[in-house]
Parts: C-alpha cells; structure tokens; sequence
C-alpha cells in the first residue's frame, strides 16, 4: 500500500550525525514511501544558497542520493533557499497552498505562517520579504541576507512565546485553488487536530529537543498524526480534549 509521509520545523543546525531520530526517519520512510512533504523550517536558519555553513553542505550531499522525491515548502526560516539549493537537493519546491489528491483526499500545504494567522506585525514584514524582493535578497551581500533570515526567526520567536496565535482558517481557505478537505502545516511547534464543519486542520509539531512529529497518509484515505508529545484535539475552534497518542518512533 503506498503512503506519503508530512513533517515540518526541524530545526536542523548541525551535521547529520547530530540528528539520528531525524536519519532513522528518513532511512525508514524510504522504503515504504511515495513522496515526502516538509513544510518549512527544515533548517534553524538559511541565509542564502552562498553562505557555504559546513553542516548544511552535509546535508546537501546526503539528499543528492536520497531516492525518494520531496517536495519543499519553506518556512520562516529557510525561505531564502533557493534555486542552487534545490538543484543540489534534487527538492522540489512548493508554495503556499500548493494542492494535492491522495487516498481520497484533497489536502491543502502551507507552513503555517501565511495570512490567517492574526500577528499583523509578522504579516506586514512577511508579505515584504516573500515579495519579489526575496531575488533581490539573494544577490546581496550574506550579512545583510542573515539578518533579515535572524529577524524572521526571531520575531516569529517573541511573538509566539508572549502571545497565543488567533487562527482565521477562512484566510487559508481563500489562498487554495479549490476547497479542501485538509490542511495540513507546521510552524506552531504543537501537533493539534481541529475539525470544521467540511475541512479538518493538521497541525505539525516540531523536532525540537529530540521530538519528532510527523503525518502519513495511505492509500486508502487512513490519516495517522504521529507525536512523542501529546495531539490537542479541537471541534471547530473550541479545544474539547487532550489525548495523549505518543508513540516511539521505534515502534513505527
């Protein structure tokens, strides 16, 4: 039965060898999988295809003979990635609200900082750095690209720590091509399930602190989210219960 597999934020700062719950999730899924999803965030930071940071070469080169395809949506931070990175990844990018049909499912794709999410001060800077002044970020010099990659991160850090983010689902409606009946993204660091009335939201958590988080879908329509930390169930927008469901990746 084939599947695809979804995870996000992992935060990766160092050389493969640092991570191995990360290197036997990927040494298992690619013997089973269709394709792979990571929903932003896969690096702590990314300032630009030429910085030349020896931990991220290495995992350059371990994803040039990965053989499974992945499909990259970039987060707040690594969204300055760009096309030299992808062709040494052999990654396929996507974009917000990229679509796609699986077992059934229509599925929606975004990070999970996108518009919807009420942090105006975000969103302002947000819209200006994916602009198309994003190409012009990558011709400057690495400083001044690290910074405005640090000033991503960094505020998104302050603003979810001190305050609780206000989710408008409607927003990330209005940014897919068609109706789904999945969201899936990252970003808010806590797995949650929330169902509406036709559309269920899948939120990610994130690999921090020797965590992991992560989505498969088969072929037949099953969902399973997988978490060592406890899945926040929702009905609507109103939290109803919390169901600890951890389970070893071992075991997976």
């Amino acid at each position: 039965m084939s599947c695809i597999y979804f995870l996000s934020d992992l935060h990766i700062s160092k050389s493969p060898h640092h991570y191995p719950l990360v290197l036997d999730f990927f040494e298992r899924v690619k013997t089973e999988a269709e394709s792979l999803y990571i929903l932003g965030d896969f690096f702590e930071f990314w300032w630009g295809d030429d910085h030349n940071y020896e931990p991220y070469l290495q995992w350059e080169d371990f994803f040039a003979s990965y053989p499974l395809p992945i499909c990259f949506l970039p987060g707040n931070r690594d969204f300055l990635c760009g096309q030299s990175f992808y062709h040494k990844t052999k990654w396929t990018p996507i974009t917000a609200g990229s679509q796609l049909s699986f077992g059934n499912h229509k599925i929606a794709l975004f990070h999970g900082d996108e518009p919807g999410l009420q942090d105006w001060s975000y969103q302002i800077f947000r819209k200006v750095i994916r602009s198309p002044l994003k190409e012009i970020l990558l011709q400057l010099p690495s400083s001044v690209s690290k910074y405005m990659s640090f000033k991503a991160r960094d505020g998104r850090q302050d603003f979810q720590t001190y305050k609780p983010l206000a989710i408008q689902i409607s927003k990330w409606q209005e940014q897919c091509f068609s109706p789904p009946d999945l969201i899936i993204h990252g970003h808010l660091h806590h797995p949650v399930i929330e169902k509406y009335e036709s559309l269920t939201r899948y939120q990610l958590g994130c690999w921090d602190n020797n965590q992991y988080s992560f989505i498969r879908i088969d072929s037949n329509g099953h969902i399973a989210l997988e978490s060592s930390v406890p899945i926040t169930y929702c009905i609507k927008t109103k939290a109803e219960f919390s169901h600890d469901q951890t389970k070893r990746l071992a075991e997976f």
